[in-house]
């Protein structure tokens, strides 16, 4: 799996929450909830063309260390509600994977906004 020595991208989980303005209106907004050392790696090969076929050139995948904080990123609404923010720039999660459900490494395929 990831070589920690490669784990040098250093990324925020983000989460999608509705707070109440003073106002009383909704706000909805992307909050700061856990940054993480990972290590980035884009697609080539199969996975490439694959998301070339779709119009998702722009699909990495980041490898971090398993934290139970980071489990729910695994579960159906996950991708949903939390995205990942990399040099100033927003990623959609697409899939997370528990690797070999060793609670090890998650590795989270993202595409750029």
């Amino acid at each position: 799996m990831a070589d920690v020595g490669k784990m040098k991208h250093r990324i925020i989980i983000q989460r999608f929450v509705t707070t109440t303005s003073a106002n009383g209106f909704d706000e909805e907004k992307w909050v700061d909830y856990k940054p993480v050392w990972a290590k980035k790696n884009n697609l080539f090969g199969k996975e490439f063309w694959a998301a070339k076929a779709i119009q998702s050139e722009k699909t990495v995948e980041f490898e971090v260390r398993y934290s139970k904080d980071l489990e729910l990123l695994t579960e159906k609404n996950g991708t949903e509600s939390y995205r990942i923010l990399y040099k100033d720039r927003p990623f959609n999660i697409i899939y997370a994977d528990n690797v070999r459900e060793e609670n090890r490494w998650l590795k989270i395929k993202a595409v750029e906004v």
